[in-house]
């Protein structure tokens, strides 16, 4: 069995935590808020059709968005399963404002059914390698979110330049139909999407609404790489209909 073989939610939980201390990938060791969630609070009032008090930030790391959607007035709970990565985000300023929760999102969410106004996912889909997992992911996302709200989702396209050099793995050895790759460096897999694909994916509960992709130079463990991103705003599609 390889290497990669041996992905468990305890494994992940290691080689994040040690991500956070190498702050290869830009997300461990950025203070300000992603682009991509402040794009998709600028383009909430052309989404939403109500007001948004409550947010979930699914893997939220050091806290960055976190803190942004608290400032913006949000009600937040943060969840990421690496320790080290909340115990910063607890130290931060404001961080008292934010409910951050150790949990592991390959589970159920700790988290009640229809509460959250905004779910927002940063390269957190990204690593749910199998079909079924993914598929459990989403439900999850849709058990909690209330009728009216958004849904942000950002990761890698599949013409990244970094993630696209990384090493296949076998997706029949994770139950997958979609390209996955190792990435080495981090010691985590991934997904590698087209904008259709994941559009297909979240078309069977959520309705698509805002896309943005863009390419830009970034800094990837060291190196620089040219960035293939993708942005999506969802809306829930209602429970037992579409």
């Amino acid at each position: 069995m390889s290497e990669a073989m041996m992905i468990t939610p305890e494994s992940a939980a290691v080689a994040w935590n040690d991500e956070y201390e190498r702050q290869g990938i830009p997300s461990s060791h950025r203070n300000d808020p992603s682009g991509v969630v402040l794009w998709a609070l600028d383009n909430l009032p052309h989404v939403a059709s109500r007001k948004l008090t409550t947010a979930i930030d699914l893997g939220c790391g050091t806290g960055r968005n976190s803190l942004a959607l608290s400032s913006r007035g949000f009600s937040v709970t943060g969840i990421d399963f690496a320790d080290r990565a909340l115990a910063i985000a607890r130290r931060r300023e404001g961080a008292e404002r934010v409910t951050f929760m150790q949990g592991d999102l390959t589970r159920p969410l700790p988290v009640a059914t229809e509460t959250q106004d905004l779910a927002i996912d940063v390269f957190v889909y990204f690593h749910q390698l199998g079909d079924a997992a993914r598929k459990a992911y989403r439900e999850e996302i849709h058990r909690v979110m209330s009728p009216g709200g958004v849904l942000l989702v950002s990761l890698a396209m599949k013409e990244d330049g970094y993630y696209a050099s990384c090493p296949r793995l076998a997706p029949d050895e994770f139950g997958s139909s979609v390209d996955l790759r190792w990435d080495p460096e981090a010691g985590v897999g991934n997904i590698l999407l087209t904008s259709g694909q994941l559009a297909e994916e979240f078309s069977d509960l959520f309705n698509l609404q805002i896309t943005w992709q863009k390419s830009k130079p970034g800094r990837m463990h060291g190196k620089d790489y040219q960035r293939f991103t993708v942005a999506t705003l969802w809306t829930p599609k209602p429970r037992g209909g579409k």
